[in-house]
């Protein structure tokens, strides 16, 4: 099994200077993959600058995150800790502006959920 070169395109880059040469490939189980490859050192440097402030966004979140399980998960699941059905659930969450669906959007995507493990949907907000 191997990967076979389906297509190529050649484009210019966003500033113009240099091109942007994407190859599309697919092997015989009809799974497909593209690799792009830019040969301007404008575009390529603004492009890590990107991929370095995604990593800093991303630990930036892990770390609010963590601060708010430290401090808070425990109130926060107090808070749900009487409810004794999912529309409870659902009111409590809607009231807060915190779901806009509704209760039967709520009740698809959590059918699955038993009542007892709704605490990982209570840290989904947390």
């Amino acid at each position: 099994m191997s990967w076979e070169l389906m297509n190529t395109i050649e484009k210019t880059c966003l500033c113009g200077k240099g091109h942007v040469i994407i190859k599309y490939f697919m092997d015989d189980w009809n799974r497909s993959r593209e690799e792009s490859y830019c040969d301007c050192e404008y575009c390529n440097k603004k492009q890590l600058e990107e991929q370095n402030k995604r990593k800093e966004m991303i630990s930036a979140c892990e770390k609010i995150v963590c601060y708010f399980n430290d401090n808070y998960l425990d109130q926060w699941i107090v808070y749900f800790c009487g409810m004794k059905s999912k529309k409870s659930i659902w009111e409590r969450v809607h009231a807060l502006k915190l779901e806009y669906c509704s209760l039967n959007s709520f009740y698809s995507r959590h059918r699955k959920l038993p009542l007892l493990k709704m605490d990982s949907y209570y840290k989904s907000y947390c």
